[in-house]
């Protein structure tokens, strides 16, 4: 298991990959990826601003 203490432009790649994988498991396995890669990095600036 995996867990971020912090999450940084060093290690967005990580994330998003992680993120990929959960978002993947879920139930909309028929989403297109850029809308996935979009969500994610939306997620990524929102975390990063708090």
């Amino acid at each position: 298991m995996y867990e971020f203490k912090g999450i940084n432009q060093d290690n967005f790649r990580l994330f998003h990959y992680f993120m990929n994988e959960y978002y993947r498991d879920g139930e909309y396995t028929d989403t297109q990826q850029e809308k996935i890669d979009e969500f994610i990095k939306k997620l990524f600036n929102l975390i990063q601003e708090k």
